[in-house]
């Protein structure tokens, strides 16, 4: 995505709908609040105790999550940079 605005930027046309990168942020948003409901009760149980007491897949996930929501609230701050060199 991120080369496809660069070449919008050299070329001067989209091959993405704005409305992709105008919502990535909200993407964002949404999949860490996914990530926080898989892994709420290992969150608490490690602030209670010390420890983790939840099964690895739920950590794996919620891990693969947080990194997904990060690319795309990455993605909407590098578009809305590009956008305002315009």
């Amino acid at each position: 995505m991120i080369n496809q605005r660069i070449t919008m930027l050299r070329n001067r046309k989209s091959l993405v709908p704005d409305g992709f990168f105008a919502r990535s942020s909200a993407y964002g948003n949404r999949v860490h609040s996914r990530r926080i409901a898989i892994t709420h009760e290992g969150i608490i149980n490690y602030l209670m105790t010390g420890k983790v007491y939840l099964h690895w897949v739920y950590i794996l996930t919620g891990e693969f999550l947080s990194i997904l929501g990060l690319i795309f609230i990455f993605s909407k701050i590098i578009y809305s940079t590009s956008n305002s060199l315009n």
